[in-house]
């Protein structure tokens, strides 16, 4: 039977009531609370047992504080006359127990306990609040800038999305908080100076926590639709990066408050190690990174290779759903076949690439496959697919447009052709029931060939089930 017990608390911090509550129904099951940190609260086994808990606010006290003040050891002997034993600290959040049945509270002032919760909230739970809240959002705004500048490149990538969902929680989560907090002291202050009454504080734990959920369910997901060595190895140095930055800063503070520092010699101190710490630690993977990218451990390896002009080029054997042998006599060892795949919950793109070697002559193509999993993104990924070959364009100059093709030729619903100058190009946008191609071929193709080239597109989805 264990005997200590780690619980991710994630209660408000202006919530006295919330936590008091909780303490005293962990008390009742057999847990007694011992110590508290950033990161969890840890219980130790007890005899169950009904005890009172009582939370004050102490606005003086700080976390870097390497032991309490006088003022604060003589509020804690105050507090053990009355029978109130002191049990752990975060910052200015003070936690009491009681044994007796009915116990005198340490509060009986609500306008003092008001203003102590106040001033405590706007010296640590508002500022860092209102910092990650505007983390959030230029981190949501970097997403939204790539969102415009490539639609589908943000809803094809997990990695974009899991950002996206992740700091608008946590956007949304801030908010709450402060938000929260403000609603909640304007009707406490009212209550306080009207009758004398302490209003109950306002929790968001099972909402927070419900929030921190979906954000690791999303996480797992997205961990497990990793497909590309290189997403895979960023993940990790990512994890390594934020580990041993909060590990390194945290050592860092709790070793000078042993030492007995000065508390503004250990804020300062542990604000520059976390200030340096981070960018030299972000320097160094970004340098593993780049050693990674340049030893080419992140490609994908190629069959062989062959040199032209004093420069080496890798062929690839990727199985694609149509070549340009399908189409015609062609010669297949003169070509490479590569095939790059961005799957997302909500958008699969392939892309296929046949390109003939550097010292031949032979038709090429290129293709896109775009595969929308919900049914309003269709037409957004054809709007854009349109879009993003108009901007090819931007002055009009050369007269992009696009013009309704024979569909029955490809087996589609509707066939678009890129046109430039009224003149027809080897270029089209091919729209089946759930898929879209875009299709790009450097050789003008016959009838035949393009009825070829939609019976295979057609068997697509077959194809990309084996």
């Amino acid at each position: 039977m264990r005997e200590k017990k780690r619980c991710i608390a994630q209660f408000t911090f202006y919530d006295r009531t919330g936590i008091q509550a909780y303490l005293e129904k962990m008390a009742a099951k057999g847990w007694m609370l011992e110590k508290v940190n950033n990161f969890y609260w840890q219980f130790r086994r007890i005899e169950p047992k009904e005890m009172h808990f009582a939370v004050t606010y102490f606005p003086k006290a700080s976390e870097f504080d390497p032991e309490p003040g006088e003022d604060q050891k003589y509020f804690y002997a105050f507090c053990e006359q009355a029978g109130w034993k002191f049990i752990a600290q975060t910052a200015q959040l003070q936690i009491f127990y009681n044994e007796a049945e009915n116990p005198v509270p340490i509060e009986t002032d609500a306008c003092v306990e008001l203003e102590n919760i106040n001033r405590s909230a706007k010296g640590n739970f508002l500022i860092a609040q209102s910092v990650l809240a505007l983390c959030a959002l230029l981190q949501l705004g970097l997403v939204v800038a790539d969102f415009n500048r490539d639609p589908l490149y943000v809803l094809g990538s997990n990695a974009k999305l899991f950002g996206l969902i992740c700091w608008t929680a946590v956007l949304i989560m801030c908010m709450t908080e402060v938000v929260g907090y403000f609603l909640w002291y304007r009707k406490a202050k009212k209550a306080a100076e009207t009758d004398g009454s302490f209003v109950k504080t306002w929790g968001s734990r099972k909402f927070q926590l419900g929030m921190l959920t979906v954000v690791l369910a999303v996480f797992v997901l997205h961990l497990f639709s990793m497909r590309e060595k290189i997403y895979i190895f960023a993940t990790a140095i990512g994890f390594c990066w934020v580990a041993l930055l909060m590990v390194s800063v945290n050592l860092i503070k709790y070793g000078m408050k042993r030492l007995k520092c000065d508390k503004t010699v250990t804020k300062a101190v542990t604000f520059a190690s976390s200030f340096i710490l981070s960018f030299g630690l972000m320097g160094i993977m970004t340098v593993v990174i780049f050693r990674a990218v340049d030893t080419g451990w992140f490609e994908k390896e190629p069959v062989t290779t062959y040199e032209y002009n004093g420069h080496q080029f890798k062929i690839y054997h990727d199985e694609l759903p149509l070549t340009v042998e399908d189409m015609m006599d062609a010669e297949s060892d003169r070509y490479s076949y590569e095939m790059r795949v961005e799957d997302s919950w909500l958008l699969t793109h392939y892309e296929a690439y046949q390109n003939v070697r550097m010292n031949a002559e032979l038709p090429e193509m290129r293709y896109d496959i775009f595969i929308p999993k919900l049914p309003g993104l269709y037409d957004f990924c054809l709007e854009n697919i349109m879009e993003d070959f108009l901007e090819e364009d931007p002055s009009g100059e050369f007269g992009y447009c696009f013009m309704d093709s024979d569909a029955s030729l490809w087996g589609a619903e509707k066939v678009y052709q890129y046109q430039m100058d009224r003149r027809e190009m080897d270029r089209y946008l091919v729209c089946y029931e759930d898929y879209i191609v875009r299709i790009t071929f450097y050789w003008t193709p016959e009838e035949e060939q393009l009825r070829t080239a939609g019976e295979k597109f057609t068997d697509f989805k077959d194809w990309a089930s084996k």
